[in-house]
């Protein structure tokens, strides 16, 4: 926000630059935050307008050296994205640009009023019978991280190269995979995508959680796009594994069903309405006009 301020007012040299920002409820108490920045500014062609996340592209290439590297769009969509937001802009040249986006979060009374309970959630879980395939290509970090699933009751089993997590994948399902970002053969990142391109059932829904040496967001943004859902830091520790296996196990499914029951509801919420109709009609309906017998 404070980025699309900064360009607000920098390319207005007369008029206004305003700031909306508001905020609605989402399902499960999640709260969407969206903000709206515009100005009367110098404005942006069309063709500006299409290239302006590009990195390091510059709408003036002769105010290179004094209005920054032409990477701070670029930054603010890879963080907005990354709060499950999305961002977009208007312009038009002479006239002002507007910029909007929104972010989805969590209420922070929320967030301390249930800290201490889903910490206890996610401690205390079991994973019994869940099946989970761990993807590591290290053997030290393999027993260590085998021995903690065990530990919480899983099922594991270990590959330690990416052409078989794929072809692991194609035969059993799994309810996480654990995927090492630089396995042999195949790394973790192409095995993702033909994960995510295959015709099997759960191509789509299976957890993957990304095993990375680092916790740096460019790490975690070509994760994302490659089509995983989480990431832990490796060597992993307990809680950061038990973290991460209650929000893609438990929370996964607490979500399904609610998804499940809001979608049964809307059924029968029309279901009643169409019944309404049908009954409108009928009591609208004229009776037929008896016509008189001829002999």
């Amino acid at each position: 926000m404070l980025h699309l301020l900064g360009n607000a007012v920098k390319f207005t040299f007369e008029g206004s630059v305003s700031l909306n920002i508001s905020a609605e409820r989402q399902a499960m108490g999640i709260l969407r935050i969206n903000c709206v920045v515009s100005d009367t500014g110098i404005g942006m062609s069309a063709e500006q307008i299409r290239d302006m996340f590009v990195p390091l592209y510059h709408t003036d290439k002769s105010l290179t050296d004094n209005m920054g590297s032409g990477l701070g769009l670029t930054i603010c969509k890879a963080l907005i994205e990354q709060m499950d937001g999305k961002i977009s802009g208007t312009s038009v040249a002479g006239k002002g640009s507007e910029f909007s986006f929104f972010i989805e979060c969590e209420p922070l009374l929320k967030m301390a009023d249930t800290d201490n309970a889903e910490a206890t959630l996610w401690q205390s879980a079991r994973y019994s019978g869940a099946k989970i395939l761990l993807a590591e290509s290290s053997a030290v970090d393999q027993e260590a991280t085998r021995q903690m699933l065990s530990e919480l009751g899983a099922e594991v089993e270990i590959t330690d190269n990416g052409f078989d997590v794929v072809k692991l994948f194609l035969q059993e399902d799994y309810a996480v995979i654990l995927m090492d970002m630089r396995l042999p053969i195949i790394n973790g990142l192409e095995a993702t995508r033909r994960i995510r391109a295959s015709t099997k059932h759960d191509a789509l829904d299976v957890s993957i959680v990304a095993m990375t040496s680092s916790d740096r967001l460019e790490y975690r943004l070509i994760g994302k796009n490659a089509g995983m859902n989480a990431y832990v830091v490796n060597p992993v520790n307990t809680d950061e594994l038990k973290r991460a296996l209650y929000e893609q196990i438990h929370l996964k499914e607490i979500i399904r069903k609610e998804k499940q029951e809001h979608e049964e509801q809307r059924r029968e919420k029309r279901r009643i309405s169409m019944g309404r109709r049908v009954t409108d009609n009928l009591s609208h309906e004229q009776p037929e006009e008896a016509h008189p017998d001829y002999e």
